[in-house]
Formats: structure tokens, sequence, C-alpha cells
């Protein structure tokens, strides 16, 4: 008889496997080894064997030079500025790297899904060393959604415009989110066709002229930003040119209608009245923004180093347009006598909660709903336009006090004046109306 041979130990080969490869025992390249059944078994393995996503889409940008494994054959090399992603394999016992694009195009949560569909491709025995160019662009294409598409198109915009503000980074947020996140959020961005953004357009279109101007451009740009990484091919299906005029007429043609509820201007010594009465800063913000004709994101941030005492001036930054001359706000012996009443509690005039920033842009919005429900606080612009023309004040002047461009494009390149000094009466005189039915000076106490 034969000796008794010794009993195999399932568990010393599944970690000699691991030693010799330097990959977890249930690895699918482990399945060409003779014993195939090694994950029906369970032993300790270290750690570092299957860690996965070890990266974070937060520290892409602060990596040092270098190859930083996220798992998996995933790799981000790092050199200088440059960042690309690279899925590295074995194949005939020999390592092949794929160059998988710029980390700066492709989010960390794309290139895992790359990186999945090639492990597929080498797990079958295909050799993806050279893959078409046709097969990595419908990866890619499949792998771009819009929802994801969407913040990058904003960091870049902000890169390449400079934007000086978050505010404009916000607007973009706000208007996409609100109008097209819903419909378009899960989709492939290579997927959306024009009937999709005329879907989401023509309800807004008319009753919501401006916003839906906006929407327009920047959902166009998204596509531009998407079409220049390569997530997609064709045209354009957000452009306006030649495509969506065809459909939408155009928003100078609309009829020219406020659609911001606004006040009758012979209300507005009644609401300063009421405002002057409650003693928050809130209700100070609202008459600021009324006195000044400014929008929320203007007199929000409005701030103690942005007010010339001496010359009686404001001199606002144009956080909406990111332009770098600032607008010039006049102000009355009046505005700013009643300014000189309000605490310095920080930077900012109108400071935020426990005396922290500056006020939320929304909580003027809020009190003045509250006071007169159905009005907005953009609808006061609208209030100042109609008390000026009904006064007989020049439209320019209104215009000019609106920050709005007035005339053609030939008499916008000769009017380069902001024309400040013609504007100060109309503004004092502004002033003194709003205050009329304050029997005294504007109360010296501030919450």
């Amino acid at each position: 008889m034969y000796p008794q041979q010794p009993t195999r130990n399932p568990t010393l080969r599944a970690f000699r496997v691991w030693k010799k490869y330097g990959k977890g025992y249930n690895d699918p390249q482990i399945s060409i080894l003779p014993h195939r059944d090694l994950s029906n078994f369970s032993i300790p393995i270290p750690s570092k064997m299957g860690t996965i996503n070890k990266l974070r889409a937060s520290d892409i940008k602060k990596l040092p030079d270098g190859r930083h494994s996220d798992g998996q054959g995933l790799y981000l090399f790092v050199k200088g500025s440059a960042r690309s992603w690279v899925y590295r394999y074995k194949i005939g016992g020999k390592l092949k790297d794929v160059g998988l694009g710029s980390a700066y195009s492709i989010p960390l949560s794309a290139a895992r899904g790359l990186a999945a569909d090639l492990r597929q491709k080498v797990r079958s025995g295909e050799d993806i060393v050279t893959p078409k160019r046709a097969t990595m662009q419908k990866v890619r294409e499949r792998l771009a959604i819009f929802s994801e598409v969407v913040p990058q198109c904003i960091e870049n915009q902000r890169r390449v415009r400079q934007w000086r503000t978050e505010s404009q980074a916000l607007r973009w947020t706000r208007t996409i989110r609100k109008y097209a996140m819903a419909s378009l959020g899960d989709k492939p961005i290579s997927s959306i066709t024009r009937d999709d953004i005329l879907a989401i357009l023509q309800p807004i279109w008319l009753d919501r002229t401006e916003t839906a101007a906006n929407l327009q451009r920047y959902l166009s740009a998204v596509f531009v930003y998407a079409l220049s990484q390569g997530m997609m091919q064709g045209e354009n299906p957000a452009k306006w040119q030649g495509n969506l005029d065809q459909f939408l007429p155009a928003p100078s043609k609309i009829m020219l209608v406020d659609h911001h509820a606004a006040l009758n201007w012979k209300e507005v010594p009644d609401l300063f009245e009421n405002l002057n009465g409650r003693l928050s800063v809130v209700s100070k913000a609202i008459m600021f923004c009324v006195l000044t004709a400014a929008r929320a994101n203007e007199f929000c941030l409005a701030q103690w180093s942005e007010i010339d005492f001496k010359n009686g001036v404001w001199i606002c930054p144009r956080r909406k347009d990111g332009r770098p001359e600032p607008h010039r706000v006049p102000l009355s012996p009046q505005v700013l006598k009643w300014l000189k009443t309000f605490p310095h509690v920080n930077e900012y005039i109108f400071f935020g909660y426990r005396m922290r920033g500056h006020i939320a842009l929304d909580s003027p919005i809020k009190m003045l709903h509250m006071l007169k429900p159905g009005f907005t606080i953009h609808g006061m612009r609208s209030t100042f336009r109609d008390w000026a023309a009904e006064h007989g004040y020049d439209r320019v002047l209104a215009e000019k006090a609106l920050q709005h461009q007035t005339g053609n494009e030939v008499e916008q390149a000769y009017q380069r004046s902001d024309l400040l000094e013609q504007r100060r009466p109309m503004m004092a005189a502004w002033a003194e109306f709003c205050f009329s039915k304050i029997k005294k000076s504007p109360t010296k106490r501030s919450a």
C-alpha cells in the first residue's frame, strides 16, 4: 500500500496564491490556477488586498506628484498641475496601461466607471492596450451624466471667466436645479435632445422671460463644455441661433412686462413707516434696498468699506456681472445721516444671525412677503422706475440707477459715464419721498 498523502490545507494554499500574485484569492485572474474552488474558503486577508475606492474627489487637486492608486487597477498620475487617469492591468504576465483622460474633465466617479468597463473586457481575455477610439468615446459619453457635468461646467466658468463672487455660481446652480435637474439630472448628456430643452423652456418662456433666457444661456454653456471635453458629439441642443430660435420668440420681441410684482409707488411711505417701527436689521435692509434701487445680492452683501461718507456715494461692486468697474449710487445727506445711526458689528452693514457675516439673501424677501403678500424685492426696483417716470425724470437716469444698459451698441459706446452727479437730485428726491411719513428722523435703535 502506498503511504497516506498529507491532507492539503486550502487556507495555506490560498495564502500562497495571494503571496505569489499579490492579489486576493477571489480575484478573477486566479481562475487560471488549477484550484478554482479557493473562493469557497474564508481566510483573513490583509486590508490592502481588497481595499478599493481609496481616493476621494476632494483630494484630487491636492495630491503630490506620483502615482496614486484607487484600487482595482485605477491610478491617478500627478505631475505638476497635470492629473490624468490610467487603468493598469496584466495580460499574458505583462503589465499594461491604458490612459483614460484628464482628471479635470473626468471626475472620479466616471473614471471608476471607465475602469470597470475595461476590467470586464480584460476578464473576457481582450487586450485593451490600444482600444478603439470609438469604443472609448462611447463609454465616456455613457458615463457623462447631466447632474455631474453641470458642476464641472460651473467650475470651469468660474476659472475661465474669473468670477469674483460666489453669487454667479449660486445663480447658475439654483436656476438649473429648479427648472432642469428634475427632467435631465439622471440622463447621459449625450442623450439629451432639443425636444428635452424645449420641454423645459416653453412653459416659462412667455411668463418668466428673463429667467427662461438665463436658463437657456446656462444650459447652452453646459453643452458647449461637454462638447469640448468629448462627453458628447454632434450639435448643442440648447443653442439659440439656428435651433431654439425656430421655436421660441426672441426675448427682445416679447412684450416688456415686469413679471415681478411691484408695489404702487404711492404706498412706499406707508411701507417705510411700518419698517422703521420694526427696529430690525432686516427691515433696515429693505429700506436701504428701496432707497438705492439695488438688487438683493447687492444690498445684503453691502460693507461699510463701500460707503464713502465724505462724497456721499455707495461704491457697490458689480456682484451680478463681475465687471471691474463698480456701480456708484449717490446717497443724499438724509440717507447718510440715517446710516450713521447703524451699529458697526462687523464689516457688513446688515449683519447676520448671531452678529456673524451678512443677513441671508432670502430674509428681506420673506419679510416683505409677510408685510405685502405677493410683492417681491426685485419688484421694488420697478416701483422706483414708475415713481421716476411719474415725476418727469429722464428715463436714462432711471435706467442708470438700476444698472440697466440704455440705447443701442453705438449709444452705449459713447455713453461711458454713469451720470452720477445728474442722478443725485433724483435719488435725493426719492429718499425724501420714502421717508415722508416718518414724523421724526428715522429711529436710532437697531435690533
